[in-house]
């Protein structure tokens, strides 16, 4: 039992001589705490005000840092009156921020560098700029020929800038003349600004649709328009199909009305003859039958003398 008892006082000895309590690879003798495997000789020092490293020195070789106030705790700090150098420490103190860039106004967590910047006359992002790239500006458009229209440029600003309107809609900024809800004149510019040239003009006159292109409309119901391709201001054309067939067009003798003054080769079908005195060309048409029809007419003026007559 004696034995036992002088072994294990033996046993105790030695662990505390060449033990290592906290696994950190030191013996008790050279580890300056040997309860924590945090602290050993060659250990890395922290900011924790301990000799982590066993050098008997504290927190030293640590990065120590400037800190500021940051009462509104958006993460910036700002330069306190009463402490305008900061805190100097290796750890962060409870409100305080690094030193870096300074916040602009401490009492709004919404106000810092990188904040978002809005229409309130207000610097947010602690730029020295009031109201610039705030994310809710408005589109501002300029009206350089000062109708009320803006042209297609976008501004965007808190406030209006000089000769900006809220709009886009001038399709030609540079003639107050030309812009949404102008009169649209015959002019070849779409002057009202919806797309469309001289349409509905107000200087339209009666027009006829001229199909053939002949420089005459048919005789269709004229409608107001521009003179424009495909319409003419003088209607009467018989065969708008046919540039031949206007009432500019030479009468010819082919049994066809060409000048369309309702005539066919502007002869008497009964005498054959033209208005003009000229006698119609023989043809299919005009060959034999208007004398035919003549002899036709007088026999029957003929007959209803002889008729008369006999009732009489």
């Amino acid at each position: 039992m004696l034995y036992f008892i002088l072994l294990s006082l033996m046993t105790s000895r030695a662990y505390s001589v060449d033990g290592d309590a906290d696994n950190d690879g030191s013996p008790t003798e050279e580890d300056c705490d040997d309860a924590d495997a945090a602290v050993y000789p060659g250990a890395v020092e922290r900011c924790d005000e301990r000799d982590n490293d066993c050098d008997q020195e504290t927190d030293e070789d640590v990065v120590f840092d400037t800190w500021y106030r940051d009462r509104d705790g958006d993460g910036y700090g700002y330069v306190d009156p009463e402490i305008p150098d900061g805190v100097i420490d290796c750890i962060q103190p409870v409100g305080y921020a690094l030193a870096g860039e300074m916040d602009c106004d401490d009492s709004d967590p919404d106000v810092h560098p990188g904040a978002v910047e809005q229409c309130d006359n207000n610097d947010e992002d602690c730029d020295g700029a009031t109201d610039e790239d705030a994310v809710d500006a408005t589109a501002w458009y300029p009206d350089r020929d000062g109708d009320g229209y803006g042209g297609a440029e976008v501004q965007l600003s808190c406030a209006r800038p000089a000769g900006y309107v809220r709009n886009s809609r001038d399709c030609e900024d540079d003639d107050a003349a030309v812009r949404p809800g102008a009169d649209e004149y015959c002019d070849g510019d779409d002057d009202d600004c919806d797309g469309k040239i001289d349409d509905a003009a107000v200087d339209a006159v009666q027009r006829y649709r001229d199909a053939d292109g002949d420089g005459y409309g048919g005789r269709e119901l004229a409608r107001p328009a521009c003179l424009t391709p495909g319409y003419a201001a003088v209607g009467g054309d018989c065969r708008d199909q046919d540039p031949s067939f206007s009432p500019a067009a030479g009468e010819q003798c082919d049994g066809l009305d060409n000048n369309c003054d309702g005539q066919l080769d502007g002869c008497d079908v009964l005498t054959g003859w033209y208005q003009g005195g000229a006698a119609c060309a023989s043809g299919p048409v005009f060959g034999d039958w208007p004398l035919l029809i003549g002899l036709i007419g007088l026999w029957g003026a003929r007959s209803d003398r002889s008729g008369a007559g006999r009732l009489r």
